[in-house]
């Protein structure tokens, strides 16, 4: 379901169509690291100027500060969530961000708030299993669970090119929150726009990133 709502905004060349069929989901056999153990155990929390390098966090990731950059590669947040705190700022080029546990409520979500900023973009290298891939959550996640939704609250600064895949949660872009038009495709059980977010998108722009699409259905009644 997609839901728009007080003020929010939605630019596409593709926009939701209503009386459609669930799209089919081209990275369902998306492959999610094997437990090789914690590089980083507890919760991590960056702060001005750290620098993070990918590996297996079995906690929460919380950026907290000013200019905190990810190195290239695949970050596992092992039974954690991805939390970007008020006024925090963030880069990483080349990155994924894996949120996996060992059952539905050990999946970790998604919480960008209070005018934080976001500037991060997706592997684009051939031969990589995680290509265009952004933020992907494990399947095994279920949108009924509290806490395993992807949230974007209060006017949150997404600068983001690549896919954030939430095949069985809510993504909520809520009050203020804004994505400059790039390549951001989301696939949610649920996604919601309200308070005057703003999405804007440009499919030139995921061609070049060579980004999987499914084409939209529209379910007709003929009589």
């Amino acid at each position: 379901d997609i839901e728009i709502s007080g003020g929010g905004t939605l630019t596409s060349d593709t926009p939701p169509q209503s009386l459609s069929r669930a799209a089919d989901d081209p990275y369902v056999d998306l492959p999610i690291p094997t437990d090789m153990g914690c590089d980083v155990s507890g919760n991590t929390s960056a702060r001005d100027d750290d620098v993070l390098t990918p590996g297996r966090y079995c906690g929460d990731i919380r950026v907290q500060g000013q200019n905190v950059t990810f190195e290239p590669g695949t970050y596992v947040i092992d039974g954690g969530d991805f939390i970007s705190n008020a006024n925090s700022e963030a880069f990483g080029e080349g990155v994924t961000f894996i949120l996996t546990g060992d059952t539905a409520s050990d999946v970790g979500g998604i919480s960008m708030n209070g005018a934080s900023t976001a500037t991060f973009s997706a592997p684009t290298d051939d031969g990589n299993p995680y290509e265009g891939i952004l933020f992907y959550q494990d399947p095994i996640a279920d949108y009924r669970t509290s806490g395993n939704e992807a949230r974007f609250n209060g006017g949150v600064n997404l600068l983001m090119d690549g896919v954030l895949y939430f095949p069985r949660a809510d993504l909520i872009f809520t009050g203020g929150s804004t994505a400059d038009p790039s390549c951001l495709q989301v696939w949610g059980a649920t996604v919601t726009f309200s308070g005057d977010s703003v999405i804007g998108n440009e499919d030139t722009i995921c061609e070049s990133m060579n980004l999987e699409t499914s084409p939209q259905f529209r379910i007709l009644l003929v009589e």
